[in-house]
């Protein structure tokens, strides 16, 4: 997701974005601690199955869900509700790529 979100809003703007909430997120899950992000690189979070063993599947995923509302919260401070849910639309995995998200609606109904 980070990298497809980058290409929206650059990758400096992804990593300020994604450390940020990450860093809010940190303060209540500490499950987040041995995770890192890893800007420019081919696998842009790190750490996840070293704070999978040691505080679990749950801590971890409630961890990194926490962030990711978090992405979206701030996303929407900057750019508006409405935009920030399309850019994470256009940069999930299963989702069309490059077409507004109005377009990809339509052509679904």
């Amino acid at each position: 997701m980070a990298i497809a979100l980058s290409r929206w809003i650059g990758i400096d703007g992804c990593h300020a974005v994604f450390s940020r909430a990450k860093s809010e997120a940190e303060a209540k899950h500490a499950a987040l601690r041995g995770v890192s992000l890893q800007m420019r690189a081919a696998q842009y979070v790190e750490g996840v199955g070293a704070s999978v063993e040691q505080y679990g599947d749950d801590a971890t995923a409630e961890g990194i869900e926490t962030m990711l509302v978090g992405v979206s919260e701030l996303l929407g401070r900057l750019v508006g509700a409405d935009m920030a849910r399309n850019l994470i639309e256009q940069s999930l995995p299963d989702s069309t790529q490059d077409e507004p998200a109005e377009k990809t609606r339509s052509a679904e109904a």
